[in-house]
């Protein structure tokens, strides 16, 4: 419905835990560009972060989106999945045309898509132009199964053009190793100024939903 104004018919604040209340709003001030979630099983974070993304191209004309994880072939029944499940909670069902190949969702109104890739196909992420806006919006899920900071750094640089807002979402499970590299990289990004790191657990969600 080229033209409309979408608006969800349910508040996304009652769709996610309370400890995530506070990141939606520092979110939608810009608070920061980066945003680094990470959690356990049933945390909620990537619910949390699929209803970010929805919110954040019906907000902002200029907003696109890229959903990325290691390999293209977990995409479909992941991520993809999950930003369905938010547009369908939020009630925009009607504002959204989704497809699967090339796999992206287009929100009606303005043409801003959301799309999703595999790291393991850097021309297809390279290829990725959009007719309005520009790509203000990333994620990467799953992110400690990417090869590491600076393979990350170099999707963010062919990837950061064309804007000067935006959001940059990261979530994962943390390794059991210290060591590894993206609990190394959460220990720096705590000193940054332009990252909220926050961390989530199902404990979370049962402290506000006991049954």
């Amino acid at each position: 419905m080229p033209g409309a104004t979408a608006m969800a018919t349910t508040n996304a604040a009652d769709l996610v835990i309370p400890t995530f209340h506070d990141v939606l709003g520092d979110i939608f001030a810009h608070g920061h560009t980066h945003y680094w979630l990470h959690g356990g099983r049933g945390s909620t974070k990537s619910s949390f972060i699929s209803l970010a993304i929805v919110l954040l191209v019906v907000h902002f004309p200029y907003a696109n989106a890229v959903v990325i994880r290691r390999f293209g072939n977990t995409l479909r029944d992941s991520v993809y999945q999950q930003v369905l499940w938010a547009i369908s909670s939020l009630g925009l069902e009607a504002y959204f045309k989704a497809k699967l190949s090339p796999m992206e969702i287009t929100y009606l109104p303005t043409g801003q898509r959301i799309v999703f890739r595999g790291a393991d196909d850097p021309l297809k992420l390279k290829g990725i132009k959009f007719t309005e806006g520009h790509p203000a919006v990333i994620w990467f899920e799953e992110l400690d199964q990417f090869d590491g900071i600076e393979a990350v750094r170099s999707i963010l640089n062919s990837l950061r053009r064309g804007g000067d807002s935006f959001w940059i979402f990261y979530s994962y499970n943390p390794p059991r190793t210290m060591w590894s590299w993206v609990n190394v990289e959460c220990l720096e990004r705590q000193k940054r100024a332009d990252t909220l790191v926050w961390r989530s657990s199902y404990l979370d969600v049962v402290e506000s939903h006991p049954e």
